[in-house]
This record gives C-alpha cells, structure tokens and sequence, in this order.
C-alpha cells in the first residue's frame, strides 16, 4: 500500500513539474506571438507560412498540455503529447546546433536569452523522463486495477 501511495505521490508531482514548465513555456509565447514567429524562423526548417501557424499552435498546445496534465483521465494523453512535442524541439535544436546555426532557443518566449546547447536538450531530455515516468505509472496502476468488464 506505501508504494502506491509512493507512485501515486510521484505522478502528481512529475505531472505538475510538467504543467508548470508547459505554463511557463507557452504563456509568453502565447502573448507574443510574433517574436515566438521569429524564433522559430531562425531555425530554417519551416516555410513562412507554417512559421505563422506554428507561432500561434504551439503555445496553445503547450497550455492546453498543461491544462491537461492536471485531469487525470486527460493526463496519459498530456504525458504522451509531451514527450512528442519535447522531442520535437529536441531534434530541431540538435539540427540548429549540428548546422552551427546561433540562436535562442526560443524555448520560454523571445528575448529568453537561452541560446540552444545541449544543457536546452539534456532540459527537454529530463522533462521527457518525468513524462515517461507518469506513463508508466499510469500504466503499472491500470494493470493493477481490477478489470470492470470481466468482472461483470
């Protein structure tokens, strides 16, 4: 029984690690969308108009994963959303970084003054371990609970 008290105690603090960097991630953007478009331009990976999109989509994702992460029967989702978009700022930082492109990373809004390095990837690394560790939680507590439909 402590160990589920322990699991059940560390999901909610990994999910709200979680929603707080993804607030802390997306409200700025959210409010400056254009500097978050010029961000995301200096990476040379999308055309302009998907810069746009991309400029105003991201941080409502980012919120509403934060949202999300707080609802537990939305927060498997949220983790599994997470760990995609988090590798998916991983990689274009690694391609900025491995095409010697200069820039900030745009990670916390414009003017973060976050160059990308690879401390801004291990960071993004880690938050996909606190997502993946919830999933596994999530996982290891529905395989522990009784079944509903073979029980009826």
């Amino acid at each position: 029984m402590k160990a589920r008290r322990w699991h059940v105690a560390s999901d909610w603090v990994a999910r709200g690690v979680l929603c707080v960097v993804f607030v802390a991630a997306g409200a700025p953007k959210f409010m400056d969308p254009h500097g978050f478009a010029a961000s995301i331009e200096n990476y040379h990976l999308l055309p302009l108009a998907m810069v746009r999109i991309a400029a105003v989509g991201l941080p409502v994702l980012e919120l509403c994963i934060a949202a999300a992460m707080l609802v537990p029967r939305l927060a498997r989702g949220a983790c599994t959303l997470a760990i995609l978009l988090l590798m998916l700022f991983s990689a274009a930082m690694l391609q900025a970084m491995a095409r010697e492109i200069d820039l900030d990373c745009g990670c916390f809004g414009k003017g973060g003054d976050q160059n990308v390095s690879l401390w801004s990837v291990g960071r993004n690394l880690l938050l996909c371990a606190l997502a993946g560790w919830s999933l596994w939680i999530a996982y290891v507590s529905q395989r522990a609970a009784p079944s509903t439909l073979t029980q009826s």
